[in-house]
């Protein structure tokens, strides 16, 4: 079945005690293939089997999000059957897009060998990320960043199911510390964005414009908030703000990051801008 004939809520159980997993950017958290969207000759063909679990779910899901990508490009228009599906079809069309379009880190040319991997997506998605970004007027690529930081540019990416720390002296059943998968692109949080639906988490355009004007809304709200503070605080504050907006925050008040993890994510969206 294909992802879009299955429900990938049915998969999620908060109250178990072990949860079920999804496909993290660019591993193989519980897939048996590799960590490249691929055509597999003779095998069972990605995107096919999305009602066996989550991450097969997801992994539909991605292809589809490319496959978006190079319709929108004029490459190729998938018929029903194949949305979703990494199929010799979705394989030739990759390859037309490898073989027009360059690495944007390094400027290389990408190898048409027809799979998809983190070279292949920063071509894919770059362009929309800075389309975004004039947009919203965010400047020194942060959205690239985050986008890479959160997802490293796997449209199919998906926070396994996590549960809160239990306090040994105030335990709670697992039900009650579910706090959500983060989905696509973008990892939009299941529970503290419950509003938004699954599908549209992995549609490309939706989840990067989604990044990019909550980064604006953020780095806005706090310079409202605390109308003395140094730009660049600000910035570093929306940032963290994606992670935890209590910390982001702290951050815009003090002028400081609050805590080691808050300045460990804010650099590592910095270091992942290219």
């Amino acid at each position: 079945m294909r992802y879009l004939e299955v429900d990938p809520e049915s998969f999620i159980h908060p109250e178990q005690e072990e949860p079920a997993h999804g496909r993290g950017a660019w591993n193989r958290n519980g897939m048996e293939w590799t960590w490249r969207y691929e055509y597999n000759r003779g095998e069972t063909v990605l995107g096919s089997e999305c009602e066996k679990s989550l991450d097969h779910w997801a992994v539909g899901a991605g292809v589809r999000a490319i496959q978006y990508r190079l319709s929108s490009l004029g490459i190729d228009h998938f018929p029903v059957e194949a949305r979703g599906v990494f199929n010799r079809r979705t394989q030739e069309a990759v390859r037309t897009f490898q073989g027009l379009h360059k690495d944007p880190k390094d400027g290389k040319p990408l190898e048409a060998d027809g799979t998809v991997g983190t070279s292949d997506a920063r071509a894919l998605w770059t362009p929309v990320i800075d389309n975004a970004e004039d947009s919203n007027r965010i400047p020194n690529h942060y959205c690239r960043g985050q986008i890479a930081h959160e997802s490293q540019l796997d449209p199919g990416a998906l926070g396994s199911l996590a549960y809160d720390e239990d306090d040994p002296d105030n335990p709670r059943p697992p039900e009650d510390r579910y706090n959500g998968f983060d989905r696509g692109l973008a990892q939009i949080n299941s529970e503290a964005l419950h509003t938004i639906e699954w599908v549209w988490c992995f549609r490309p355009w939706f989840a990067i414009n989604f990044a990019a004007e909550k980064l604006r809304d953020s780095r806005n709200a706090l310079g409202v908030k605390y109308p003395d503070q140094d730009p660049a605080v600000l910035w570093d504050a929306a940032i963290c703000s994606h992670n935890s907006p209590v910390r982001g925050d702290l951050w815009a008040k003090h002028g400081e990051a609050p805590t080691a993890q808050a300045a460990a994510y804010v650099q590592g969206v910095k270091d992942a801008i290219y």
